[in-house]
Protein backbone atom coordinates (compact mmCIF):
# COMPACT_ATOMS: atom_id res chain seq x y z
CA UNK A 1 0.00 0.00 0.00
CA UNK A 2 1.02 3.37 -0.71
CA UNK A 3 -0.27 6.89 0.92
CA UNK A 4 0.93 9.71 -0.52
CA UNK A 5 -0.13 13.28 1.16
CA UNK A 6 -0.04 16.70 0.31
CA UNK A 7 1.86 17.62 3.38
CA UNK A 8 3.94 16.17 6.55
CA UNK A 9 1.56 16.99 8.86
CA UNK A 10 -0.01 13.34 8.97
CA UNK A 11 -2.89 13.74 11.28
CA UNK A 12 -4.48 16.93 9.52
CA UNK A 13 -3.91 16.56 6.30
CA UNK A 14 -6.05 14.36 3.97
CA UNK A 15 -4.83 11.42 3.18
CA UNK A 16 -5.64 9.86 -0.63
CA UNK A 17 -5.35 5.81 -0.66
CA UNK A 18 -5.17 4.25 -3.61
CA UNK A 19 -5.52 0.09 -3.45
CA UNK A 20 -6.50 -1.00 -6.48
CA UNK A 21 -6.17 -4.93 -7.54
CA UNK A 22 -4.74 -5.78 -10.32
CA UNK A 23 -7.32 -6.61 -12.42
CA UNK A 24 -9.57 -3.24 -11.45
CA UNK A 25 -6.00 -1.48 -13.11
CA UNK A 26 -6.41 -3.45 -15.81
CA UNK A 27 -10.35 -2.86 -16.64
CA UNK A 28 -9.63 0.79 -16.38
CA UNK A 29 -6.25 2.14 -16.85
CA UNK A 30 -5.02 5.79 -16.90
CA UNK A 31 -7.33 6.81 -19.65
CA UNK A 32 -9.51 5.36 -22.33
CA UNK A 33 -8.13 2.56 -24.53
CA UNK A 34 -7.26 3.60 -27.81
CA UNK A 35 -9.28 2.04 -30.70
CA UNK A 36 -7.55 0.21 -33.87
CA UNK A 37 -5.72 2.94 -35.82
CA UNK A 38 -6.07 5.42 -33.43
CA UNK A 39 -4.05 7.46 -30.70
CA UNK A 40 -3.94 6.99 -26.88
CA UNK A 41 -3.42 3.93 -24.21
CA UNK A 42 -3.53 0.83 -25.51
CA UNK A 43 -3.14 -2.45 -23.08
CA UNK A 44 -0.83 -5.20 -24.57
CA UNK A 45 -0.46 -8.46 -22.56
CA UNK A 46 -0.94 -7.10 -19.04
CA UNK A 47 1.18 -3.46 -19.83
CA UNK A 48 -0.08 0.16 -20.79
CA UNK A 49 1.16 1.80 -23.83
CA UNK A 50 0.24 5.40 -25.57
CA UNK A 51 0.39 5.94 -28.97
CA UNK A 52 0.71 8.33 -30.99
CA UNK A 53 -0.55 7.97 -35.16
CA UNK A 54 -0.32 4.40 -34.56
CA UNK A 55 3.74 4.76 -32.88
CA UNK A 56 4.56 3.93 -29.49
CA UNK A 57 5.67 7.02 -27.39
CA UNK A 58 8.27 6.70 -25.19
CA UNK A 59 9.98 9.01 -22.17
CA UNK A 60 7.89 11.48 -20.88
CA UNK A 61 4.34 11.68 -21.84
CA UNK A 62 1.93 15.33 -20.34
CA UNK A 63 -2.19 14.08 -20.82
CA UNK A 64 -4.08 16.58 -18.78
CA UNK A 65 -2.58 17.50 -15.55
CA UNK A 66 -0.94 14.49 -14.73
CA UNK A 67 2.82 13.26 -16.21
CA UNK A 68 3.34 9.72 -17.18
CA UNK A 69 6.54 8.01 -17.83
CA UNK A 70 7.44 5.16 -20.61
CA UNK A 71 10.34 3.46 -21.00
CA UNK A 72 12.44 2.64 -23.89
CA UNK A 73 9.66 -0.16 -25.20
CA UNK A 74 7.12 1.94 -24.39
CA UNK A 75 5.87 0.60 -21.21
CA UNK A 76 4.26 2.73 -19.02
CA UNK A 77 6.19 2.54 -15.31
CA UNK A 78 4.44 2.37 -12.05
CA UNK A 79 6.26 2.26 -8.58
CA UNK A 80 9.97 3.86 -8.19
CA UNK A 81 11.84 3.86 -11.32
CA UNK A 82 15.12 6.40 -11.98
CA UNK A 83 15.34 8.34 -15.37
CA UNK A 84 18.85 10.25 -15.90
CA UNK A 85 19.97 9.40 -12.16
CA UNK A 86 16.54 10.61 -10.51
CA UNK A 87 14.04 9.04 -9.02
CA UNK A 88 10.41 8.94 -9.20
CA UNK A 89 7.56 7.84 -8.16
CA UNK A 90 4.17 6.86 -9.99
CA UNK A 91 1.38 5.75 -8.18
CA UNK A 92 -0.86 2.79 -10.01
CA UNK A 93 -2.44 4.56 -12.44
CA UNK A 94 0.88 5.31 -13.74
CA UNK A 95 0.58 9.18 -13.07
CA UNK A 96 3.94 10.87 -11.44
CA UNK A 97 3.41 11.98 -8.00
CA UNK A 98 4.96 14.87 -6.12
CA UNK A 99 5.29 15.57 -2.35
CA UNK A 100 5.05 13.87 0.21
CA UNK A 101 4.35 9.76 0.00
CA UNK A 102 4.55 6.88 2.22
CA UNK A 103 5.61 3.71 0.92
CA UNK A 104 5.44 0.97 3.46
CA UNK A 105 6.35 2.37 6.56
CA UNK A 106 8.17 4.77 5.04
CA UNK A 107 8.10 8.87 4.10
CA UNK A 108 9.75 9.99 0.65
CA UNK A 109 9.72 13.63 -0.29
CA UNK A 110 9.35 14.49 -4.24
CA UNK A 111 9.66 17.70 -5.53
CA UNK A 112 7.64 19.87 -8.02
CA UNK A 113 9.25 17.98 -10.82
CA UNK A 114 8.66 14.91 -9.55
CA UNK A 115 12.30 14.18 -8.10
CA UNK A 116 13.04 12.17 -5.20
CA UNK A 117 14.84 14.54 -2.30
CA UNK A 118 17.48 14.09 -0.48
CA UNK A 119 19.58 15.84 2.19
CA UNK A 120 18.19 18.78 4.19
CA UNK A 121 14.88 19.84 3.10
CA UNK A 122 12.62 22.92 4.20
CA UNK A 123 8.78 22.64 4.01
CA UNK A 124 7.71 25.82 5.20
CA UNK A 125 9.27 26.69 8.27
CA UNK A 126 10.46 23.05 9.60
CA UNK A 127 13.47 21.02 8.49
CA UNK A 128 13.54 17.41 8.06
CA UNK A 129 16.01 14.94 6.79
CA UNK A 130 15.83 12.57 3.86
CA UNK A 131 19.06 10.03 3.85
CA UNK A 132 20.79 9.17 0.16
CA UNK A 133 18.26 6.61 -0.15
CA UNK A 134 15.72 8.91 -0.07
CA UNK A 135 13.90 7.93 3.53
CA UNK A 136 12.75 10.35 5.77
CA UNK A 137 14.56 10.45 9.28
CA UNK A 138 13.15 10.64 12.85
CA UNK A 139 15.26 10.32 16.15
CA UNK A 140 18.80 11.18 16.12
CA UNK A 141 20.73 11.52 13.39
CA UNK A 142 24.73 12.17 12.78
CA UNK A 143 25.72 14.03 10.14
CA UNK A 144 29.64 15.38 9.61
CA UNK A 145 30.51 15.06 13.10
CA UNK A 146 27.25 16.62 14.13
CA UNK A 147 24.05 15.27 15.71
CA UNK A 148 20.47 16.34 15.01
CA UNK A 149 17.14 15.76 16.74
CA UNK A 150 14.14 14.75 14.39
CA UNK A 151 10.53 14.04 16.11
CA UNK A 152 8.22 11.38 14.92
CA UNK A 153 7.02 13.59 12.05
CA UNK A 154 10.45 14.31 11.27
CA UNK A 155 10.45 17.81 11.90
CA UNK A 156 14.07 18.96 13.25
CA UNK A 157 14.06 19.80 16.31
CA UNK A 158 16.10 23.22 17.92
CA UNK A 159 16.71 24.10 21.57
CA UNK A 160 15.67 22.27 24.66
CA UNK A 161 14.26 18.44 23.96
CA UNK A 162 13.77 15.70 26.88
CA UNK A 163 14.18 12.23 25.81
CA UNK A 164 14.08 9.24 27.24
CA UNK A 165 14.27 11.34 30.45
CA UNK A 166 17.36 13.21 29.87
CA UNK A 167 17.27 16.96 28.65
CA UNK A 168 20.02 18.10 25.77
CA UNK A 169 20.04 21.09 23.70
CA UNK A 170 20.01 21.93 20.17
CA UNK A 171 21.01 24.88 18.39
CA UNK A 172 19.19 27.16 16.28
CA UNK A 173 20.95 24.55 13.67
CA UNK A 174 19.02 22.02 15.34
CA UNK A 175 23.15 20.84 16.45
CA UNK A 176 23.27 19.26 19.66
CA UNK A 177 25.25 21.46 22.00
CA UNK A 178 26.43 19.39 25.26
CA UNK A 179 27.63 22.27 26.60
CA UNK A 180 25.29 25.60 26.14
CA UNK A 181 26.92 29.06 26.84
CA UNK A 182 24.11 31.26 25.21
CA UNK A 183 23.19 32.58 28.67
CA UNK A 184 26.87 32.56 30.08
CA UNK A 185 27.87 36.07 31.40
CA UNK A 186 24.50 37.30 30.47
CA UNK A 187 22.43 39.33 33.88
CA UNK A 188 18.87 38.74 34.24
CA UNK A 189 16.61 40.47 36.58
CA UNK A 190 13.61 38.36 37.53
CA UNK A 191 10.10 39.90 38.89
CA UNK A 192 8.08 37.74 40.57
CA UNK A 193 5.11 40.34 40.07
CA UNK A 194 2.62 41.17 43.57
CA UNK A 195 4.11 40.09 47.08
CA UNK A 196 3.36 40.74 50.96
CA UNK A 197 0.36 42.67 51.61
CA UNK A 198 0.01 42.60 47.72
CA UNK A 199 -1.62 39.16 47.16
CA UNK A 200 -2.75 39.58 43.27
CA UNK A 201 -5.22 37.67 42.21
CA UNK A 202 -6.95 34.93 44.42
CA UNK A 203 -9.25 31.81 43.28
CA UNK A 204 -9.72 28.94 45.35
CA UNK A 205 -7.13 29.21 47.41
CA UNK A 206 -5.01 30.18 45.84
CA UNK A 207 -2.81 33.44 45.41
CA UNK A 208 -1.25 35.28 42.61
CA UNK A 209 2.42 36.86 44.50
CA UNK A 210 3.04 32.73 45.57
CA UNK A 211 2.64 31.39 41.89
CA UNK A 212 4.52 34.19 40.77
CA UNK A 213 7.78 32.90 43.33
CA UNK A 214 7.64 29.89 42.90
CA UNK A 215 8.15 30.22 38.86
CA UNK A 216 10.47 32.92 39.72
CA UNK A 217 12.49 30.65 41.44
CA UNK A 218 12.83 28.05 39.40
CA UNK A 219 13.42 29.89 36.38
CA UNK A 220 16.81 31.15 38.56
CA UNK A 221 17.27 28.04 39.05
CA UNK A 222 17.70 27.11 35.39
CA UNK A 223 19.25 30.17 34.02
CA UNK A 224 22.34 29.99 36.85
CA UNK A 225 22.72 26.17 36.21
CA UNK A 226 23.51 27.73 32.80
CA UNK A 227 26.43 30.50 34.19
CA UNK A 228 23.86 33.45 33.79
CA UNK A 229 23.88 35.96 36.48
CA UNK A 230 20.23 36.22 38.15
CA UNK A 231 18.90 39.09 40.61
CA UNK A 232 15.71 39.24 42.02
CA UNK A 233 13.16 41.79 42.73
CA UNK A 234 12.03 39.51 45.40
CA UNK A 235 12.82 35.85 46.09
CA UNK A 236 10.55 35.76 49.63
CA UNK A 237 7.17 36.90 50.21
CA UNK A 238 7.33 40.56 50.55
CA UNK A 239 5.75 44.13 48.98
CA UNK A 240 8.76 46.04 46.62
CA UNK A 241 6.37 49.14 44.26
CA UNK A 242 6.48 49.11 40.76
CA UNK A 243 9.08 52.29 41.21
CA UNK A 244 11.14 50.74 42.99
CA UNK A 245 11.62 47.25 41.04
CA UNK A 246 11.97 49.41 37.96
CA UNK A 247 15.14 51.45 39.62
CA UNK A 248 16.23 48.02 41.45
CA UNK A 249 16.67 47.07 37.50
CA UNK A 250 18.10 50.08 36.17
CA UNK A 251 20.83 49.69 39.41
CA UNK A 252 21.57 46.16 38.16
CA UNK A 253 21.94 46.91 34.37
CA UNK A 254 20.98 43.77 33.13
CA UNK A 255 20.52 42.24 29.57
CA UNK A 256 17.06 41.55 30.06
CA UNK A 257 13.97 42.13 32.88
CA UNK A 258 11.70 39.41 33.22
CA UNK A 259 8.00 40.44 34.74
CA UNK A 260 6.19 37.28 36.00
CA UNK A 261 2.54 37.52 36.64
CA UNK A 262 -0.90 35.29 36.33
CA UNK A 263 -3.85 35.94 34.59
CA UNK A 264 -7.63 36.73 36.39
CA UNK A 265 -11.10 37.53 34.37
CA UNK A 266 -14.06 38.26 35.88
CA UNK A 267 -15.96 34.99 34.02
CA UNK A 268 -14.08 31.21 34.53
CA UNK A 269 -13.33 30.74 30.28
CA UNK A 270 -10.34 32.91 29.46
CA UNK A 271 -7.05 30.60 28.69
CA UNK A 272 -3.60 30.94 27.86
CA UNK A 273 -0.11 32.77 27.85
CA UNK A 274 0.39 36.34 26.58
CA UNK A 275 3.35 38.30 26.58
CA UNK A 276 3.86 42.35 27.21
CA UNK A 277 6.38 44.66 25.60
CA UNK A 278 5.82 48.34 25.89
CA UNK A 279 6.62 50.24 22.72
CA UNK A 280 5.25 53.64 23.86
CA UNK A 281 7.54 54.02 27.04
CA UNK A 282 9.91 51.45 26.70
CA UNK A 283 13.29 52.29 26.34
CA UNK A 284 14.41 49.45 24.02
CA UNK A 285 11.09 48.72 22.45
CA UNK A 286 12.05 46.76 19.28
CA UNK A 287 14.57 44.38 21.49
CA UNK A 288 11.39 44.04 23.82
CA UNK A 289 9.08 43.09 21.20
CA UNK A 290 11.28 40.59 19.92
CA UNK A 291 12.57 39.26 23.65
CA UNK A 292 8.56 39.24 23.89
CA UNK A 293 8.09 36.95 21.06
CA UNK A 294 10.79 34.38 21.85
CA UNK A 295 9.79 33.85 25.26
CA UNK A 296 6.08 33.79 24.23
CA UNK A 297 6.85 31.32 21.32
CA UNK A 298 9.03 28.95 23.77
CA UNK A 299 6.39 29.34 26.14
CA UNK A 300 3.66 27.78 23.75
CA UNK A 301 6.52 24.84 22.84
CA UNK A 302 7.11 23.98 26.60
CA UNK A 303 3.20 24.05 28.31
CA UNK A 304 0.81 23.77 24.64
CA UNK A 305 -1.16 26.28 26.81
CA UNK A 306 -3.83 28.61 24.63
CA UNK A 307 -1.58 31.44 22.56
CA UNK A 308 -3.14 34.61 23.37
CA UNK A 309 -0.40 36.22 21.68
CA UNK A 310 2.32 38.83 21.79
CA UNK A 311 0.76 42.42 23.33
CA UNK A 312 2.07 46.15 23.61
CA UNK A 313 0.91 47.98 27.04
CA UNK A 314 2.50 50.26 29.09
CA UNK A 315 2.69 48.82 32.17
CA UNK A 316 4.87 50.31 34.69
CA UNK A 317 7.54 47.67 35.45
CA UNK A 318 8.01 47.95 31.15
CA UNK A 319 8.09 51.55 31.27
CA UNK A 320 11.61 53.61 32.25
CA UNK A 321 13.49 50.21 32.21
CA UNK A 322 16.49 50.51 30.53
CA UNK A 323 16.82 46.96 29.15
CA UNK A 324 14.85 44.68 26.87
CA UNK A 325 12.05 44.21 29.63
CA UNK A 326 9.13 42.18 29.22
CA UNK A 327 5.63 41.27 31.74
CA UNK A 328 4.23 37.60 30.82
CA UNK A 329 1.14 36.41 31.99
CA UNK A 330 1.66 32.52 32.37
CA UNK A 331 -2.29 31.40 32.86
CA UNK A 332 -5.78 32.43 34.60
CA UNK A 333 -6.28 31.34 37.93
CA UNK A 334 -9.66 32.50 37.49
CA UNK A 335 -9.80 28.90 34.74
CA UNK A 336 -10.25 25.83 37.17
CA UNK A 337 -8.20 23.91 34.87
CA UNK A 338 -5.33 26.26 34.23
CA UNK A 339 -5.09 27.43 37.96
CA UNK A 340 -4.60 23.72 38.52
CA UNK A 341 -1.70 23.82 36.42
CA UNK A 342 -0.42 27.13 37.50
CA UNK A 343 0.19 25.26 41.09
CA UNK A 344 1.16 22.49 39.99
CA UNK A 345 5.28 21.73 40.63
CA UNK A 346 6.33 20.03 36.92
CA UNK A 347 3.53 22.48 34.98
CA UNK A 348 5.95 25.36 36.81
CA UNK A 349 8.72 23.18 35.63
CA UNK A 350 7.54 23.96 32.12
CA UNK A 351 6.83 27.76 32.20
CA UNK A 352 10.48 28.21 33.83
CA UNK A 353 11.74 26.09 31.04
CA UNK A 354 9.97 27.77 28.65
CA UNK A 355 11.15 31.36 29.49
CA UNK A 356 14.83 30.30 29.77
CA UNK A 357 14.18 29.05 26.30
CA UNK A 358 13.23 32.30 24.84
CA UNK A 359 15.62 33.93 26.80
CA UNK A 360 18.24 31.43 24.59
CA UNK A 361 16.55 31.93 21.51
CA UNK A 362 16.50 35.64 21.91
CA UNK A 363 20.37 35.96 22.60
CA UNK A 364 21.14 33.60 19.85
CA UNK A 365 19.33 35.59 17.18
Amino acid sequence: MTIYVEGIGMLKKRIFVFMLFSFLFVAAGPLHQAEANDSGWKLENGSWYYYDNNSKVTGWLHEGEDWYYLNSSGRMLTGWYLVDEKWYYSDWNGRMLTGWIQDNDTWYYLDANGVMRTGWLLEGNKWYYLDASGKMQTGWYHLNDKWYFLDASGVMQTRWIKDNGIDYYLDKNGVWNPNPVYLEGRIIVIDPGHGGHDSGAIAAGAYEKNINLDVALKLRDYLTKYNATVHMTRSTDEFISLTDRVAFSNRIEPDAYISIHVNSASGSTAIGIETYHNSKKGVLPQESKELAAAIQSELLKATGANDRKVKDANFAVTRGNNTPAVLVEMGFISNDAERANLINSSYQDKIAKGIYNGLSVFFDR
